[in-house]
Formats: C-alpha cells, sequence, structure tokens
C-alpha cells in the first residue's frame, strides 16, 4: 500500500508484511528497528500486519485440526511454525502493534431524534428497509 516500492535491503511496510507471512521473526525485527511503523495499514480496508497474522493463525489452526492424523514430520513442522508465529507476535506487540479498530456507524434509529438508541436484534430498519445481517462474517467482520 505504499507510495513506492521499496528496496529489498531498505526497511519499508511491504517488506514487513512479507517477513510476517513469512513468519521471520530476523527480517520482522529488522524492518520494525529501521523505523517502520506496525500499524501502518497494508490495505485499503485499514488491516495492520496484526491482523495478517491473526488471520494466518486462523488458517494454522484449521488446517492442523483438518490435518490431525498426518505423519509425525508434519506434526513437528507444525510446532516449528508455531514458535515462529509466537515470535513474530512478541515482536509486533513489543512495538506496539494494533489491530484495525472497526468504524463504528451509527443506526439509523440512533441518528433520529426520539429513536430508540438500539435497534432489537433482527429489525428491519425502516430507513433502509435492509435486514441486519445475521452473522459478524455477513457484517463484514471478517478479513478480506
Amino acid at each position: 500500500m505504499g507510495n513506492a516500492g521499496c528496496v529489498e535491503s531498505a526497511p519499508c511496510i511491504e517488506s514487513l508484511q512479507a517477513a510476517v507471512t513469512d513468519l521471520d521473526a530476523d527480517q520482522v525485527k529488522r524492518n520494525l528497528d529501521g523505523g517502520v511503523d506496525v500499524n501502518t495499514p497494508i490495505d485499503d480496508f485499514g488491516h495492520t500486519v496484526l491482523d495478517l497474522l491473526d488471520m494466518q493463525s486462523v488458517a494454522f489452526s484449521m488446517a492442523t485440526r483438518a490435518n490431525c492424523q498426518k505423519s509425525d514430520y508434519d506434526m513437528i513442522q507444525r510446532h516449528d511454525d508455531e514458535a515462529k508465529r509466537q515470535q513474530v507476535l512478541a515482536l509486533l506487540k513489543n512495538f506496539g502493534a494494533r489491530k484495525r479498530t472497526p468504524k463504528k456507524s451509527k443506526l439509523p434509529s440512533e441518528m433520529s431524534p426520539g429513536g430508540s438508541r438500539f435497534a432489537s436484534p433482527g429489525a428491519v430498519s425502516p430507513a433502509s428497509g435492509l435486514s441486519p445481517p445475521s452473522s459478524p462474517a455477513a457484517a463484514g467482520g471478517g478479513f478480506i
């Protein structure tokens, strides 16, 4: 999302993002020590590298459950990956990493004078004619 591509040796948000994706704690530290802001958005939705790491952790957990009967080698590899993930997480947190804060929007009933502060779950908004989403994922709570 940066304005210009970064030189491979220069710390930048793109190389921090790649290091987080690769679970490369040394490169994460190099970028953070080099001055990259850990909370710089990596996409148009405002996600940070901590959001990226969380998304990878969810995928890792799902894959672990799906493949729990794999060989001993696969399980050793998964343990190694989890150790790397924990190292990267610790570095990001030490540098003040935060997740994207979802933008809060007002419900139509909150905006109208005298309207109820909270809409009842499943209620149809008279202003929009739309029902609220049935799950957090439907509400756009998932990682894009």
